[in-house]
């Protein structure tokens, strides 16, 4: 039987319902602290011409190296300028050529249904889901070492004939994006699992290593020459902020230590960042735990042994990328994101096998929570006293907006596409039918988030505001400050850089500061502030709320003291 047009066929699908989750979205205006600033260091690399390490917020060097960054400034040239949409593009761009590649990887080495439920797990798990369509470097990051994995195997699967191009570019890509871990990480994980296939022998060794030490003086060669020119520009400022990403971040000894959690908050966040697909594999989990079925098969080591050569690799690669992250102090729940194609394949192989019968009411489940979260949130936007009501009306103001209308086509595609997934006789499976009502209900919710709390949170619509213009004289609109926290977004949509507070500021100057640092402000300038313009989203606390805060000119009873 020929099966390449179901091939084809299903891979139209994937590929469709990866633009449709992504595409969509991308117009958002920034709500959050991280993406502003990927996006502010493409911004500053179209503004200065500088793209092997531009200036970032407040003068610093950028966090990240810049291969993210040169992708959002290579798509913002057409245009002139970076937008939300062209910040968000790479990362959504990657996510749907993942998709298809990882489509007809799986597909060409197990079954056409096997890779396309794992791709369809892949697609809606929130975590992954949340990555396609935000500006940051994760989702890039994600994709070029899984890939770069991938590639390893098809290697290893030729015998090691041939020389992997396309592995040591993705690890190279990988280093750029975020650094050495995009090196290490891969290549560790390929060895052992070339190990692993000569049964741990020690004789074995050497030939893995030195294969792993050739692709390793590769990428570093090549990732080199971007840190080479990056020192010959920022010296010791440059080098310190590597040592301090690369070295006190993976050895826990940064003095602030930021995102600093327990393993148990990483275990946590990769279950929940697997919603929906947690629910029912802890389900049949405890199912068979309960007539200690896993038990006997992890005891008689038939699970290890009867596991496809792709399905090994994956367990290897989930369990060291999620073992390697728990070890250092610093944990979010995006570092994970890599192991999340493995996983995909792991929970969609498990279920597959498990769920005839026990797909339908789990279906059902999921598709009543989406409908009755669609009616509540319909519902409530019609009570004038509920805390949304304010939102969904903003959100129906941008009815007639392209980021709405391009919505309005995604839903059309989406239905259509379900419906090809749910009435083609060759898609009709258990897995199959469940993924298709985790997508529908995913992007359904996605509505809600996306297009209406988004606008609330995001401080675009007041920057452009009659009331902050008056409120920001000419001669100010120069140089702006931030003190506590930074202003990222701030400095994104006015087009200014930023700067750090200091305590020798002159009277005009003008502060963005949070409510809750207010009065450590006060403290910390020589004069006294008032505040003439404020932000407040209605969905946060008052302590978050931004304010724009004016030092006043002193007067003589002030002009020697500071304010207590």
């Amino acid at each position: 039987m020929n099966t390449q047009p179901y091939a084809t066929r299903t891979l139209y699908i994937v590929v469709i319902l990866a633009m449709v989750l992504s595409l969509p979205w991308l117009g958002r205006p920034f709500h959050t602290r991280g993406e502003p600033r990927e996006a502010l260091v493409a911004q500053a690399m179209l503004a200065t011409g500088n793209w092997i390490s531009p200036v970032a917020y407040d003068g610093a060097v950028p966090s990240k190296p810049p291969f993210s960054h040169w992708l959002i400034a290579l798509v913002s040239l057409p245009i002139g300028e970076v937008t939300e949409t062209t910040s968000r593009l790479p990362s959504a761009l990657f996510f749907v050529v993942f998709a298809a590649a990882f489509f007809l990887f799986i597909a060409r080495r197990l079954d056409v249904q096997a890779g396309f439920g794992a791709t369809l797990v892949l697609l809606s798990s929130s975590e992954w889901f949340r990555g396609a369509s935000t500006c940051r470097v994760d989702t890039i990051l994600a994709c070029s070492m899984a890939g770069a994995l991938l590639a390893l195997y098809a290697w290893w699967e030729r015998g090691f004939r041939g020389v992997p191009y396309l592995a040591a570019m993705l690890i190279v890509c990988a280093a750029l994006t975020k650094g050495p871990v995009g090196i290490v990480l891969p290549l560790g994980i390929f060895s052992f699992f070339c190990w692993s296939k000569r049964d741990f022998e020690m004789a074995a060794i050497p030939p893995i290593l030195i294969r792993a030490l050739i692709l390793c003086v590769v990428a570093t060669s090549a990732a080199s020459i971007w840190y080479f020119l990056a020192y010959a520009q920022r010296g010791d400022e440059f080098l310190n902020k590597i040592w301090y990403e690369n070295v006190e971040r993976f050895t826990s000894t940064m003095k602030d230590e930021p995102h600093k959690h327990g393993v148990g908050y990483l275990i946590g966040m990769l279950a929940i960042g697997l919603l929906p697909w947690t629910i029912p594999v802890v389900m049949l989990g405890f199912q068979e735990l309960r007539h200690k079925k896993m038990f006997k098969s992890i005891a008689s080591g038939t699970w290890w042994s009867g596991l496809p050569d792709l399905l090994k690799l994956s367990t290897i690669a989930a369990c060291f990328i999620t073992l390697f992250f728990c070890c250092f102090s610093s944990k979010r729940s995006v570092y994970l994101l890599p192991a999340y194609p493995f996983l995909a394949i792991l929970i969609a192989g498990y279920l597959h096998s498990k769920l005839e019968g026990f797909y339908r009411w789990v279906t059902l489940v999921i598709v009543s929570v989406a409908g009755l979260a669609a009616m509540f949130a319909v519902f409530t936007s019609l009570i004038p006293s509920f805390p949304y009501h304010s939102v969904w009306f903003s959100w129906a103001g941008h009815i007639f907006s392209p980021s709405f209308l391009s919505m309005i086509v995604s839903s059309v595609v989406l239905l259509i596409t379900l419906f090809c997934l749910g009435t083609r006789d060759a898609l009709k499976t258990p897995m199959h039918a469940l993924g298709a009502a985790v997508i529908g209900a995913v992007w359904a919710g996605s509505l809600f988030v996306y297009d209406a709390v988004a606008h609330r949170l995001s401080v675009k619509a007041w920057l452009a505001s009659a009331e902050f213009r008056a409120a920001v004289r000419p001669d100010q609109r120069e140089r702006f400050y931030s003190y506590g926290s930074e202003a990222y977004a701030a400095s994104f949509y006015l087009r200014k850089p930023f700067f750090g507070a200091s305590s020798a500021l002159e009277a005009g100057s003008v502060i963005f500061v949070e409510q809750r640092n207010i009065e450590d402000l006060k403290k910390f300038v020589a004069y006294p502030v008032r505040e003439i313009s404020r932000y407040s989203s209605g969905l946060e606390k008052s302590s978050r709320d931004l304010v724009v805060v004016e030092i006043e000119k002193p007067s003589s009873e002030t002009h020697d003291r500071p304010v207590a």
